[in-house]
């Protein structure tokens, strides 16, 4: 029920607790405020939020390096290797079309399609996420035809539409469920995690391509 008040774990209690604490005394001159310009403001808040956002990190960082850094990487494989007559240039450019397409289409649906992520709904939508990629995976790496051109372009707009809805809404999620959970150092934690894993993954991506581990038919 998106109505009900949120049932919190006992960190997330705890973190609460202690985010209260810090809220109460920040009138002192010797608590360090996010955004202060100092590392350890950061990094404070980063480990008093992490037991609440570390499942929206999570998800966030996973559906984010997946459908930008390896998406990119393994999208004009995937596409080449269902073309059995050519090299998969118009399935390409369907796919990249139609899923930039879905991406802003998911974006704009998120103001008006609402949805609170609980713990149960971010398993459910990661489980169908991974299994959506998964296959656009198989596809780039296998060179042997396993899925006809049409298949790869819907896999490539699921994927997309996904990232377009899902980023909206989980913040909308964590304004709503942590309001008093610290929500700005929430987003602070996802938001940095995503990064790091991103900027990583990029290399990975490029280590796949370079590597052979991902080649056309």
């Amino acid at each position: 029920d998106e109505t009900a008040s949120p049932t919190w774990s006992a960190e997330e209690q705890a973190a609460t607790e202690n985010w209260l604490d810090t809220k109460d005394t920040s009138s002192s001159s010797s608590v360090l405020k996010p955004g202060s310009g100092d590392p350890r403001s950061v990094i404070g808040t980063l480990k008093a939020t992490w037991p609440v956002a570390k499942p929206y990190a999570l998800f966030f960082s996973w559906v984010t390096m997946a459908s930008w850094s390896l998406f990119r990487a393994v999208l004009p494989y995937a596409c080449a290797n269902s073309d059995a007559e050519g090299s998969g240039e118009g399935t390409l450019q369907y796919a990249q079309l139609l899923s930039y397409i879905a991406l802003s289409l998911g974006s704009f649906l998120s103001n008006f399609v609402t949805l609170t992520l609980t713990p149960r709904r971010l398993i459910a939508v990661t489980i169908i996420f991974t299994g959506v990629f998964s296959l656009l995976f198989v596809a780039a790496v296998d060179p042997d035809p396993m899925f006809p051109e049409w298949f790869v372009i819907i896999l490539a707009i699921v994927v997309r539409f996904t990232d377009g809805y899902m980023a909206p809404v989980l913040f909308q999620s964590i304004a709503r469920r942590h309001a008093q959970q610290d929500p700005e150092g929430i987003v602070t934690t996802v938001s940095c995690l995503q990064s790091v894993v991103s900027f990583f993954m990029s290399w990975v991506a490029f280590a796949l391509v370079f590597g052979g581990a991902i080649k056309e038919e």
